[in-house]
């Protein structure tokens, strides 16, 4: 059985770039889906990028920006 740490290692082995999608799929509302600052982090540690998009045009940018940081 293979551990989480190993699984990581496999799953970003070869990745360089992560799309997601922003409400819904890495925060809910107001509020960070269990595992998203997890899952960002082991990106980051692995040296690939994550972008964020979304087709929710309610805010500006500016406003997503914020919201993520």
């Amino acid at each position: 059985m293979k551990t989480a740490g190993k699984m990581e290692e496999e799953m970003l082995k070869h990745k360089r770039l992560f799309v997601s999608d922003m409400d819904g799929t890495f925060y809910l509302g107001e509020h960070l889906l269990p595992g998203s600052l997890d899952f960002a982090r082991a990106i980051y540690r692995h040296n690939s990028r994550l972008v964020f998009l979304t087709n929710n045009s309610s805010r500006t940018p500016e406003e997503y920006i914020r919201k993520l940081v």
